[in-house]
């Protein structure tokens, strides 16, 4: 049996005091999108690569006690199923959203070109080749600049609802039944 966990990032727009309730999802009035991978790991080094940063530069600040802003913060999480699912919610630094807002078409594919997100983010040997993965990357960061500039004209902040989910398949490529004595 093979398991995994998918991870599934939803940006979108919001005042964080009006949040529903974390296991009522989504209001879909709000402007977002949704796409396969996006956590804060790859909402961070997106914020490094706008920055015209390397890694290098900023492990070596952090090890001089230099302190910056984070990308993005945790609000709220909650784990609807244990070891099978969880959600978390983040609200994105102003810095952030207004870096991305910021960005022109040049730039946005510069910076798309140097984003490592979707890389890693499907399990699938079907998964898709690198043009193809870049510009999913393109349409995905477009999308989350179009969101930056509506937060960044609203007064509201960029958000991201993350969710973890586990999968098994069998080695028939049948998707497992998960009872107790395979929950781990």
């Amino acid at each position: 049996m093979t398991e995994w966990m998918d991870c599934s990032g939803t940006a979108y727009v919001n005042d964080p005091a009006m949040e529903l309730p974390i296991d009522q999802g989504l209001r879909s009035d709000l402007p977002q999108f949704t796409t396969p991978g996006l956590d804060p790991s790859s909402v961070a080094d997106l914020r490094r690569i706008v920055l015209g940063r390397t890694m290098l530069e900023m492990v070596q600040e952090f090890q001089n006690g230099v302190v910056t802003e984070s990308a993005v913060r945790r609000i709220a999480y909650a784990v609807p199923t244990p070891n099978e699912h969880s959600v978390q919610l983040y609200v994105c630094s102003d810095e952030l959203c207004k870096l991305l807002a910021d960005l022109d078409e040049q730039r946005t594919n510069d910076v798309a070109r140097r984003w490592g997100w979707g890389l890693l983010c499907s399990p699938r040997p079907d998964a898709v080749g690198p043009e193809s993965l870049y510009q999913l990357r393109v349409r995905n960061l477009q999308q989350l600049i179009a969101l930056s500039r509506i937060a960044d004209s609203t007064g509201k902040k960029l958000m991201l609802r993350v969710e973890y989910r586990r999968h098994c398949r069998n080695a028939d490529s049948e998707p497992a039944r998960r009872n107790e004595a395979t929950r781990h």
